[in-house]
């Protein structure tokens, strides 16, 4: 996959952790399966998996101060779903 070509110089991504399921308190998930999927990532026995959300500059801030959420191309409404 080619990297996608950015208008400004210095672009950079910023992103928070989030909860891996509503209602869990945690960003971080133990992956117990031998072998498993988050979104386009895949996992295997042992690893932990961290979900982020990721936001990207505004091509309209000239000043280059405003972020937005990134909209992924892959979706995983549900992440604990095997």
């Amino acid at each position: 996959m080619a990297e996608a070509v950015h208008i400004r110089s210095g672009h950079y991504w910023l992103a928070r952790t989030v909860e891996t399921a509503p209602g869990s308190g945690t960003c971080v998930e133990k992956i117990t399966d031998r072998r498993t999927s988050r979104g386009s990532t895949t996992f295997t026995l042992g690893d932990y998996a961290i979900s982020v959300e990721w936001f990207h500059r505004v091509d309209t801030d000239a000043m280059g101060l405003s972020f937005s959420k990134h909209a992924s191309p892959v979706s995983n409404p549900n992440p604990n779903e095997h």
